[in-house]
């Protein structure tokens, strides 16, 4: 099987920035996505192409859309307090859920991508805490 490495390298990309995304609208507090999205394109992904943009909106629109779903997953699986972590830690963990439940990709890709996400915005001790919750997970 011949793999694309473009796919492989525009969804990356996507969902580098759907987590950025997500991060700045949960963080802010933002109720108006249609503007909060233009506003992102234009101030902080002035470079993402076409075919990242569907996929990034793919992630970001339905995770947003999913949370109150996505927060009964962290409910059953989670262990600790949620309310603990900071805004870039449930950001990931809420995007990761929606991936692997509402977009139907693969647990593994899904994991190994939210951990090398999770290295790189967040750093190696919260990785391993992602990796064992988001294991337990059954989609």
């Amino acid at each position: 099987m011949v793999v694309d490495k473009s796919i492989i390298k525009y969804k990356k990309i996507a969902r580098e920035y759907a987590l950025q995304a997500l991060y700045n609208y949960l963080f802010n507090n933002y109720k108006d996505r249609k503007h909060f999205i233009r506003d992102f394109y234009q101030y902080l992904a002035p470079d993402l192409n076409d075919k990242s943009k569907i996929y990034f909106e793919k992630i970001f629109h339905g995770t947003i859309k999913n949370l109150d779903n996505i927060n009964k997953y962290i409910s059953k699986y989670f262990k600790g307090n949620f309310d603990n972590l900071n805004v870039i830690e449930k950001a990931i963990i809420y995007f990761s859920i929606h991936q692997m439940i509402y977009m139907k990709e693969d647990k593994k890709l899904v994991i190994s991508e939210s951990l090398r996400i999770s290295d790189k915005f967040i750093g190696k001790l919260f990785s391993k805490k992602l990796n064992a919750f988001l294991d337990k997970v059954e989609n």
